[in-house]
């Protein structure tokens, strides 16, 4: 089975300069009409072939399609192949947590596969992207570099393991930290409970370097993120107050109280 994850969805970070040039004249985003159908390149290499994207070498074939707002560019791979290049854990930990993350990522990427393509998915034509808002990839470079012998042990250790919940891959989520403890997935997306989602203690504070922090912003700032994010408070922000219900009761919620009114977020 071969899945295609997005690479790159913009038109000039792409090292494939020559490509992307004769692509961008012949039907640049501003040209493309309804009645023109979308244009599709794909390259394909000898073996040992590398393609270079934002200094990251893929193994490919890589695919280019013009769209109405850029190129959208796709590398089709084999599951263990997608997996090899998965980089969400140093490749010096211990060999138990390699094969956990393999069988984290590739369970993560069932699930996505069996939901079907939708939104970008669909519209840019690939299974799953290739950033942190799905699983972060980085191609060949991983197990051929350092240490990727490791990562690619425990690849294929691991080959062909999932897990399941009813019979379906469970939605494999993972952080790279949470604190001292996960949370509930209700508390998070405000969905229903779901077995394998919930709270656990992680011992982490005085471990991992990143399991306390602090940030301090104005109030400015704060109305600019949530902004960012889609939720206009609108007026000066004056008060702020967070209702934090016990663990495992749903979402924590924040009012917004402004010049111009409340706002629940």
């Amino acid at each position: 089975m071969m899945v295609r994850t997005a690479v790159v969805v913009r038109l000039a970070v792409v090292a494939l300069v020559a490509i992307l040039a004769a692509v961008a004249a012949a039907a640049p985003a501003d040209a493309v009409r309804p009645d023109v159908d979308v244009v599709t390149i794909e390259l394909v290499g000898h073996e040992g072939t590398r393609f270079i994207v934002n200094d990251r070498p893929y193994a490919g074939p890589v695919v280019l399609t013009a769209h109405r707002d850029g190129v959208a560019l796709t590398e089709r791979a084999s599951i263990e192949q997608y997996l090899q290049g998965i980089a969400e854990m140093p490749f010096l930990w211990n060999e138990e947590a390699l094969a956990a993350q393999a069988v984290a990522a590739r369970t993560y990427l069932a699930r996505r596969l069996l939901g079907g393509r939708s939104g970008d998915a669909a519209r840019y034509g690939y299974d799953i992207c290739a950033t942190s808002v799905c699983q972060v990839y980085r191609g060949t470079q991983l197990v051929e570099a350092d240490h990727g012998e490791r990562w690619e042990a425990a690849v294929e250790s691991t080959a062909g393991e999932v897990v399941l919940y009813d019979g379906r891959p469970i939605e494999a989520v993972y952080t790279s930290m949470v604190g001292s403890r996960s949370r509930a997935n209700q508390d998070v997306w405000a969905s229903n409970p779901v077995p394998y989602l919930q709270p656990v203690d992680s011992p982490e504070v005085g471990v991992a370097p990143y399991a306390e922090w602090t940030i301090t912003i104005t109030a400015q700032q704060f109305v600019e993120i949530l902004r960012a994010g889609g939720l206009d408070v609108g007026g000066e922000l004056e008060t702020i107050i967070v209702n934090d219900p016990p663990e495992g009761s749903g979402r924590t919620q924040i009012t917004a109280v402004t010049t111009r009114g409340t706002d629940l977020i």
